[in-house]
């Protein structure tokens, strides 16, 4: 009861995107699902679950959850969704062309969008009986995760309360020399 709960979920099937991807949960010590407790929870909706709490995740991995303890942070329950092999198409509002190669990619981040508000958020209110929307949902990502939340918050402003965009690729939409830049976020 004194350590947070963990569970993992791997291979979600989305009717929106075509890439399985796994979802995952910290959730506080003493968790207990679908209680009055469960539902006063702040929800923190992270992407690019797998490099949250694995110290071997890409860049040593973020250790949210080592940071949420550090702070005696015990009244928010994170929830993750992985990336897959779409991450660059996923992440992105609108297609660019990769600097190295020149290989034109994105433009789901609607689709990846639906996917966690209308797929991931409603399963994990479900199983755990959260919240998990308006004020009572935060919704964070880094770089090309970064990307995805800020167009979240702009597209559909009501659906989370708050949003941390890190180290965000703002120029996405204007980096292959074909491409006009209007669709880029730092336009």
């Amino acid at each position: 009861p004194d350590e947070p709960w963990r569970e993992q979920f791997p291979a979600w099937s989305s009717a929106f995107l075509p890439a399985r991807r796994g979802f995952r949960a910290l959730l506080p010590a003493g968790f207990v699902p679908r209680s009055p407790t469960a539902a006063g929870l702040r929800a923190l909706l992270v992407h690019d679950g797998q490099n949250l709490f694995d110290a071997d995740g890409i860049n040593g991995g973020w250790g949210l959850d080592e940071a949420l303890a550090a702070e005696g942070i015990t009244d928010v329950a994170v929830l993750a969704v992985d990336n897959a092999v779409d991450r660059i198409t996923a992440y992105t509002h609108t297609p660019d062309e990769l600097p190295n190669d020149g290989t034109t990619l994105g433009g789901s981040a609607e689709a990846y969008s639906s996917l966690v508000h209308q797929e991931a958020l409603p399963w994990f209110r479900a199983r755990y009986g959260l919240v998990a929307a308006g004020d009572s949902l935060a919704v964070m990502g880094s770089s090309l995760g970064g990307l995805v939340t800020l167009y979240m918050a702009m597209a559909h402003p009501d659906e989370q309360g708050c949003v941390m965009a890190m180290s965000s690729t703002v120029g996405w939409g204007a980096f292959g020399p074909t491409r006009p830049g209007d669709q880029a976020l730092a336009r």
